[in-house]
């Protein structure tokens, strides 16, 4: 008699990602049907128009959200900050740039669907690259702001992609503990165990993947980015470690963005999901940015050019 949809992210990247649960739920009429809704609701450059007409309608017919704040409205605040730093190693990263420029003005002329397909591919690991010598560039910067948080009493996570940066950090920071993929399930809980429990162990290395879910930190209230994750969702559910009952604090959340970097880049296309979501459904932090989507955004970015 009633169908009621469920998820705690409606709308992964575009607001077409609303036709098949609307239609599942039985309320796609009510938005012209799916013609009518990507007519009125998916043009422009970004795939999405009248968007508070389209949040005023869902309300209205079919959408009731609950967030965190709302049930849980006992738990402190969360605070993000950008932190921009001059990346230590900038002669190598412009160098893996401009050969990354130099390689789509090569090969985005072609239009064989075999070789688009590879040119994805391509990119993916360029960006992976960038990424991993811009984080490489930062770490002096995070290891100072991680000490001063030490020295001052507090312990911190860090959030990190690559292992390899968890590895450097971890050569810096003594007495750290990490939640990496390699490290067994028995490894990771001692990790959390120490951390929440052993007042001399002050700082939790972890990989966004293994250490963004199914784990408790609120021991600490401070958290810090060295890295961004492909999707938005990967960095609320990392900020939400400390962010749970039991914690008493504020959380402070810091991202550490190389300046000049693909770090900005990333971070500016993350935002522009986060803002058409909050316009669509009101939700301001569980957006989910598809890989594809963000290289082709990235591709436009490098591809163009500059003044």
């Amino acid at each position: 008699e009633y169908v009621l949809g469920l998820t705690g992210t409606p709308v992964v990247n575009k607001p077409i990602d609303l036709i098949p649960q609307l239609n599942i739920v039985g309320h796609l009429m009510n938005f012209g049907g799916y013609k009518g809704f990507v007519d009125r609701y998916c043009q422009g450059k970004s795939q999405a128009s009248n968007l508070k007409e389209l949040n005023y309608l869902l309300h209205k017919h079919c959408f009731y959200r609950r967030e965190k704040k709302d049930v849980l409205k006992d738990l402190p605040d969360k605070m993000r900050e950008i932190i921009k730093c001059k990346i230590s190693n900038q002669k190598e990263y412009d160098k893996a740039e401009n050969d990354f420029v130099t390689y789509l003005k090569e090969n985005l002329g072609k239009t064989d669907q075999e070789i688009s397909i590879s040119l994805r591919g391509e990119v993916m690991v360029m960006i992976g690259i960038l990424k991993k010598i811009a984080a490489r560039g930062k770490i002096i910067d995070v290891i100072q702001h991680v000490q001063e948080v030490v020295d001052a009493g507090e312990k911190i996570i860090v959030f990190a992609w690559h292992k390899e940066i968890i590895d450097e950090l971890k050569k810096v920071l003594h007495g750290a503990v990490t939640v990496v993929g390699s490290d067994s399930m028995d490894s990771r809980q001692r990790s959390v165990d120490s951390f929440q429990n052993d007042p001399k162990v002050q700082v939790i290395l972890c990989n966004i993947k293994s250490g963004g879910v199914g784990i408790t930190l609120t021991a600490s209230s401070r958290v810090v980015f060295i890295e961004l994750p492909w999707h938005p969702a990967d960095c609320e559910q990392c900020e939400d470690r400390p962010h749970r009952i039991g914690q008493k604090e504020s959380v402070q959340i810091s991202y550490f963005l190389g300046e000049g970097t693909i770090d900005e880049k990333i971070y500016e296309i993350i935002e522009n999901k986060r803002s058409i979501v909050n316009q669509i459904t009101g939700a301001s932090d569980d957006v989910e940015t598809s890989e594809r989507s963000m290289i082709d955004q990235l591709i436009g970015i490098f591809s163009t050019p500059k003044n």
